[in-house]
């Protein structure tokens, strides 16, 4: 077996790139998501941003060749709540994309807001669209039982291809848990997200150069999100980002080349 120091190094200014789903881009917290502030506590030289809202794990497969180009010693991985999220029946999504307004479209029309603002009228007329948009959300999956954009199987595939690439690029993996959501707004998607959660324990486990960081206890429901109970607040992140930097404490550092040293930026996809 090869020795532990051997197998997670990383330099002391590392270059991170972040791949995964809306909760590692930040949603609704300005750029103090758990991944900014880790390459952040890091000195991270270079960030490369490959986390977007509705994101899988069939969308950062694609994203290989960004990473190849970028060279990441450290890449930050969140995917499989995307993934595992139930939503209503793929005939009645495409009639909200035909008839409903834009908001409603795509797929995460029928997602509830994030957050309010505004005026009060402004904040009232978003609560009562968040409410309607809940309730149709929920009739259909009762009525259809749902779907997820990425079945289990296929998932359990990706998943190990995706950690297995970016290995192949000498980069140490941090992969986040799954955590909970609001079964109110979001219907069956934590009994549902289970197994996905299964699935990426026994692909870390099954990888040296992988680390898994577990945020589901951490995170206070509904303290530690916003008002959607999906995306995590700040206080949630700042949760996450010192549970991220204690495990990758327990990595060996190496000094950084002196062409690094002094340089510092944020690339975005």
């Amino acid at each position: 077996m090869a020795d532990e120091s051997e197998q997670f190094r990383i330099p002391k200014q590392p270059k991170v790139a972040l791949v995964g789903d809306s909760v590692l881009a930040g949603l609704g917290v300005h750029g103090r998501s758990y991944g900014r502030l880790t390459a952040k506590q890091l000195d991270a030289v270079e960030v490369l941003q490959l986390a977007r809202s509705t994101y899988t794990v069939l969308d950062a497969l694609e994203k290989i060749e960004r990473l190849k180009a970028f060279g990441p010693d450290l890449v930050i991985v969140c995917v499989g709540g995307s993934d595992a999220l139930v939503h209503p029946s793929r005939s009645l999504e495409r009639l909200m994309d035909r008839y409903a307004p834009k908001s409603w479209q795509g797929a995460d029309g029928l997602e509830p807001r994030p957050w309010f603002t505004g005026t009060r009228y402004e904040r009232a007329r978003q609560r009562a669209t968040t409410f309607a948009k809940v309730t149709v959300k929920n009739i259909g999956i009762r009525m259809t039982g749902g779907y997820q954009r990425v079945p289990l199987p296929l998932f359990d595939v990706k998943f190990g291809e995706l950690l297995d690439s970016i290995l192949s690029l000498g980069s140490t993996v941090v992969v986040v848990g799954l955590h909970d959501c609001d079964e109110r707004l979001f219907p069956r998607s934590n009994r549902a997200r289970a197994p996905y959660e299964a699935a990426i324990q026994q692909k870390v486990a099954d990888r040296p150069g992988v680390v898994l960081v577990e945020i589901k206890d951490l995170l206070v429901p509904w303290d530690d999100y916003l008002p959607d109970h999906a995306h995590l607040s700040e206080q949630g992140h700042a949760k996450v980002t010192a549970a991220m930097i204690e495990n990758i404490e327990r990595i060996d550092r190496v000094r950084p080349s002196s062409a690094m040293v002094g340089r510092h930026r944020t690339v975005d996809a």
